[in-house]
């Protein structure tokens, strides 16, 4: 069985990780995280101390990476991964970063006779723990069948976009679409609750008809609504913070920049979501978000009420 480097066990990582180990595959992880190495260890995952042991002898290497800053240092850093590894190794990008970083990972990769793929994945950390997340993959077609059985380990839906570089263009179309339905869940479920619908009657209405969606399902944002959104806990549970969602739109921002393209939706959610991690709610989840438009609701009421 191939063996397998791993670098960076944070909320996603580490799913996954264990996961490659569950699956039989030999795995050696590195994060600058003492104890989130110590937590996949429990897992069958061998911890290490640098990126030269995270090497040594894999012929498969992720990376899952929260910023792009991160990315950069292990693939252009001075002790990079690219100094350690052999000829032929296949290097998967799972981190959303930009298509710049990534097209220079390909590029600096295949110079070093190595092929790297970019496979950003989607599914939240439950879906990392679970194997089930979608991940959505570009690089070439050889290298995608020999790692085909890792990504099998992690993921339930595994999609070869197509060359280098289209599986992160897939993961920004998808978080374009995400941020902007979620801000238009928020506005919706704001002026229902305005108008006097509470939270739960809106679910339970409109996840009958044609909005019904995963974001709804699974992020509702009115608290009690559903059984398991963060909004039951004050958003307090986080599967992802606001400043990932940033990243994540900055990463559509740039793309859009680069081809001339109009995203005002996109524009929009980034400048709300900046709103939200410079407020005083940093530190929730992202879907907490909700609180731009719910904390508002009791002042209309009254106003409402006031002019019978």
């Amino acid at each position: 069985m191939t063996t397998i480097g791993f670098i960076g066990v944070g909320q996603m990582g580490s799913g996954m990780a264990k996961n490659l180990a569950k699956a039989g595959f030999q795995v050696r992880a590195f994060d600058l995280n003492k104890a989130a190495l110590k937590a996949v260890a429990k897992a069958g995952v061998k911890p290490v101390g640098s990126l030269a042991e995270v090497a040594k002898g894999a012929g498969i290497i992720f990376s899952s990476l929260p910023s792009f800053a991160a990315a950069e240092a292990v693939y252009f850093g001075k002790d990079n991964i690219l100094s350690h590894v052999a000829k032929g190794t296949i290097l998967i990008e799972t981190s959303t970063i930009t298509l710049d970083i990534v097209r220079r990972e390909a590029a600096a990769a295949a110079a070093k006779g190595c092929e790297l793929m970019d496979a950003p994945i989607a599914g939240g950390p439950w879906g990392a723990a679970a194997g089930t997340l979608t991940v959505m993959i570009g690089g070439a077609k050889a290298a995608f069948k020999k790692a085909e059985p890792a990504f099998r380990a992690i993921g339930e839906k595994i999609i070869h976009v197509g060359p280098s570089g289209h599986g992160m263009v897939a993961k920004l179309c998808n978080n374009m679409l995400l941020q902007a339905h979620y801000i238009a869940l928020c506005e919706s479920f704001a002026l229902g609750e305005r108008l006097g619908v509470d939270g739960k009657t809106l679910y339970n209405t409109l996840s009958q008809a044609s909005a019904r969606s995963y974001l709804m399902d699974n992020y509702c944002p009115a608290p009690g609504a559903t059984a398991n959104s963060p909004a039951n806990e004050g958003y307090t549970r986080v599967t992802a913070d606001g400043h990932i969602i940033l990243k994540d739109l900055t990463v559509a921002l740039e793309a859009a920049k680069s081809v001339r393209s109009p995203v005002p939706l996109t524009a929009n959610a980034f400048a709300l979501y900046t709103m939200f991690v410079n407020g005083d709610k940093r530190g929730l989840d992202w879907s907490g978000a909700y609180t731009l438009f719910s904390d508002q609701i009791a002042k209309p009421k009254r106003a409402l009420r006031k002019r019978k």
